[in-house]
């Protein structure tokens, strides 16, 4: 993910405030984690958060808290995937673009591309699920490299 939305911070704030702001990122990222840790290792649940608010938000606001912090997970899961397939099938068409002079971007060209990684996603979670870990590790040490020789270069 790091090499795919390095751009925005690169061309916003050159190469010192991309390093600044994933580290900030990073930091602040890790309290997030830190905290969440500590609220599983007192109520360890499959629920997640919405059971955790359940536990820790006073008795009278329990219920509608939880219900409110249930749906908002399933609103995260959502639009992450949707976000995800909008993500991929930009950077496909960034690629197209890139190496075919003659391609005229149109916008129904993103939608298909956002429609076919999303089809594959889903096909390949339902299919292919015993290959994830396999492609997991994989697409890791791609990223890591990636990563290495984005930052060396700069």
């Amino acid at each position: 993910m790091v090499v795919s939305t390095l751009t925005i911070p690169l061309t916003n704030g050159g190469t010192g405030g991309a390093i600044f702001v994933f580290l900030g990122t990073a930091v602040g990222m890790g309290f997030a984690i830190a905290s969440m840790a500590e609220m599983a290792s007192m109520a360890p649940t499959s629920g997640g958060q919405y059971h955790w608010v359940s536990e820790f938000a006073p008795r009278e606001h329990q219920r509608f808290l939880s219900y409110v912090v249930g749906w908002l997970c399933v609103l995260g899961w959502q639009t992450g995937i949707a976000s995800v397939a909008f993500l991929a099938g930009g950077q496909i068409q960034g690629l197209i673009i890139l190496n075919n002079n003659n391609y005229v971007p149109e916008r129904w060209h993103s939608t298909l591309l956002i429609v076919a990684v999303a089809s594959f996603a889903i096909l390949f979670n339902t299919l292919l699920a015993r290959k994830l870990p396999l492609v997991e590790a994989t697409v890791l040490v791609l990223h890591i490299f990636s990563f290495i020789a984005i930052f060396t270069i700069m």
